[in-house]
C-alpha cells in the first residue's frame, strides 16, 4: 500500500510538470512517467521501458541510414507480412515520406532501431492501396473515401507500417530497444491522432491490448490474398481531440493496481453519475442511490468523495476536462447530448469521448481506497 501511494505520488507530481512544459520537455517527463509502469509493457516477462528511457530518443530518417534499416528488417523476416513488400516500403518511404520515418542510432551514429509509418491523406493511401489492395477498405470501411479525398492538412490518422530493432549491439539490449520504440510511437506518432497498426505478431497484440487497444479481426478474404494468411488483427486507439497530458495519464491509468487498490467489476452511467451529484447536498438520499450500492458506502462517505472530486485541480486520474465535465452536470442536468456538447465547445463524437474517460476516471477515484 505505502508503494502504491508512493507511485500516484510520482505520477501526480509529474502530471503537474507535464502540463506546464514545454513540446520537447513533455516528451521527456511522459518517458519518465511510461517508465514507472514496466509491469504493463513486457515481453516473455522482461520490462520493455527502461529507466532511462528519457534520454533514449528516435530522430529524423537521413538517406544514409537506408542500408541499415533494410539489414535490420532482413534479420527480423519472420514478423513481416512479405519481406518483399516491406523493403519496397522502405524505398519508396526514404524517397517519397522520409519524414515517416524515425531511426534511433548508438553514440556512434549507426541505426539500431527505427518505425516507420504514414499519416492517411491521398497520396499515402493510394500507397498503401498500391501494396496492400482492399486493405484499407476492411480497416476503415466507413471512412475510406474520406481518407482518400483528405490534404496533409487535414490528415488525422496515423498508420503504423514496420519497426525492427537490431539484436547485435552490446550497449542495448533487444527490450530496451524495442521500447525505444514504443516510446517512439506513443510520444511522437499518436499525439492527439488516431494510431491504426495491423500486425500478427502475437507479442505486439498482447502489449497494445494491455495499453487499452480496440482489437477486431480481418476477413480470411484479406487475410489470405493481402496479408499471406496471417493471423493479424487491427488495433485501434482513437487520441483525437485529446491532449498529450491526458493521452500520458491514460495510458498510466491502465497501470495494475494492488489487490487492495482495484476498482471493483462494474461500469458507472452518466445517470448514475448525475443523481448523486444532484443530492451531494442530502446524505439520507445518497445513501439511497445506485452510485452508493455499487459503492458500498454510506451516504455521509460517497457525500465526503463527490466532494473530493469538485477541488482544483481534481484528485488524480481526474483532469480539468473531466472536471468541466462534472460540474455541467452539477449545474445543468437535464442537458441533452447536443446541448452539453454545445456548451463545452466540442463535438458530438470528443463529447462522447469526453463522458468515456470521465466515468472511468472517477469510478478509479471513487473505488480508490484512502491511503
Amino acid at each position: 500500500m505505502r508503494y502504491q501511494a508512493l507511485w500516484r505520488r510520482i505520477i501526480e507530481e509529474l502530471a503537474i510538470e507535464l502540463k506546464q512544459a514545454a513540446n520537447q520537455e513533455k516528451a521527456r517527463i511522459a518517458s519518465v512517467m511510461l517508465s514507472t509502469c514496466q509491469d504493463v509493457y513486457q515481453l516473455h516477462s522482461v520490462p520493455l521501458l527502461s529507466a532511462k528511457l528519457d534520454s533514449l530518443c528516435m530522430e529524423p530518417f537521413r538517406p544514409l541510414d537506408l542500408p541499415h534499416l533494410h539489414q535490420m528488417m532482413k534479420e527480423e523476416a519472420q514478423y513481416s507480412f512479405s519481406a518483399e513488400i516491406d523493403h519496397v516500403i522502405m524505398d519508396v518511404l526514404s524517397e517519397r515520406f522520409p519524414e515517416g520515418i524515425r531511426v534511433y542510432r548508438n553514440p556512434e551514429g549507426k541505426p539500431l532501431a527505427f518505425t516507420a509509418g504514414l499519416l492517411l491523406y491521398k497520396e499515402t493511401v493510394s500507397l498503401i492501396e498500391r501494396l496492400f489492395p482492399g486493405l484499407l477498405d476492411v480497416v476503415f470501411p466507413k471512412e475510406i473515401k474520406r481518407l482518400q479525398r483528405m490534404t496533409l492538412e487535414e490528415a488525422d490518422t496515423y498508420y503504423h507500417l514496420r519497426a525492427s530493432a537490431s539484436p547485435h549491439d552490446y550497449s542495448y539490449s533487444y527490450h530496451e530497444l524495442i521500447g525505444v520504440i514504443m516510446k517512439e510511437l506513443i510520444t511522437h506518432h499518436s499525439v492527439g491522432m488516431r494510431f491504426v497498426i495491423v500486425t500478427a505478431y502475437e507479442e505486439t497484440n498482447e502489449v497494445l491490448r494491455k495499453a487499452g487497444y480496440r482489437t477486431r479481426g480481418l476477413p480470411d478474404r484479406i487475410r489470405e490474398q493481402v496479408l499471406q494468411g496471417a493471423e493479424a488483427v487491427i488495433h485501434e486507439q482513437d487520441r483525437r481531440g485529446i491532449n498529450f497530458v491526458d493521452q500520458i495519464l491514460d495510458l498510466i491509468h491502465f497501470a495494475p493496481e494492488s489487490s487492495e487498490n482495484r476498482s471493483p467489476n462494474f461500469e458507472l452511467t452518466e445517470k448514475e453519475v448525475k443523481t448523486a451529484i444532484a443530492l451531494i447536498s442530502d446524505m439520507e438520499a445518497l445513501a439511497q442511490t445506485s452510485l452508493a450500492g455499487k459503492l458500498s458506502c454510506s451516504g455521509y462517505q460517497l457525500q465526503q468523495q463527490l466532494r473530493r472530486i469538485f477541488l482544483d485541480p481534481p484528485p488524480f486520474p481526474l483532469n480539468s476536462n473531466n472536471l468541466d465535465l462534472l460540474k455541467l452536470y452539477a449545474e445543468s442536468p437535464q442537458l441533452t447530448v447536443e446541448m452539453a456538447a454545445a456548451q463545452l465547445h466540442m463535438s458530438r463524437a470528443t463529447y462522447y469521448r469526453l463522458r468515456k474517460e470521465t466515468l472511468l476516471n472517477l469510478k478509479d477515484v471513487l473505488t480508490r481506497k484512502s491511503n
